[in-house]
């Protein structure tokens, strides 16, 4: 069940940091609600997925056997050290540390580092700090404002040209779910196919 409370503090925090347009802020709280339903938590482990799910969506399992994965499964901090360790920051053994939090599920050290300075707390030193409604909707907010910033072909790739003006919602969540998904530079080959 969502905390509306905490989609209350992302919605005023994404205006005062000044995503106005009302578009852009149903994009971003849609994307948001369907990452984590607006609910706290580390990334959970996996012990109770099939271990066919778990290669459909993380290919690095394509390689293990059932066996290897059940393995795996039974003890998160060994999973999210394989699946994320030495990977974008990581150490071998930080994948566990540095899994998914806050609204978008922040995931691996250097995104960490980089979303730090849109943080009161240190997130790299203290990632469970992403766990807090204030400063998960801080990092939010930064997110993607900087990714926008940073990448605009992302929002042109949705017929938009600054995040505070696309013209309808599909545009507005196809361009948050981009920087979500990953940035790059095209649209989300799961929303081209339904974009109309």
């Amino acid at each position: 069940m969502a905390n509306c409370g905490s989609g209350d503090v992302v919605y005023e925090t994404l205006k005062r940091k000044g995503i106005t347009n009302n578009f852009t802020l149903a994009g971003i709280l849609a994307v948001s609600a369907k990452e984590t339903g607006f609910l706290l938590r580390p990334e959970l482990g996996y012990q109770n997925t099939s271990n066919s799910r778990i290669r459909q969506v993380f290919s690095v399992f394509n390689t293990k056997s059932d066996s290897e994965i059940d393995r795996l499964k039974r003890d998160p901090e060994k999973f999210f050290n394989f699946l994320y360790g030495g990977k974008y920051g990581n150490s071998p053994n930080e994948g566990y540390k540095y899994r998914g939090r806050g609204f978008n599920g922040v995931t691996f050290k250097d995104v960490y580092k980089d979303l730090n300075r849109f943080a009161t707390v240190d997130i790299v030193k203290n990632p469970d700090a992403l766990n807090d409604t204030n400063t998960a909707a801080e990092v939010l907010a930064g997110y993607f404002i900087s990714n926008w910033t940073r990448y605009p072909k992302i929002l042109r790739a949705w017929n938009i040209s600054n995040y505070n003006n696309p013209a309808n919602l599909a545009d507005a969540v196809g361009a948050a779910f981009n920087v979500t998904g990953g940035v790059g530079d095209r649209k989300s080959t799961r929303l081209n196919s339904s974009h109309s």
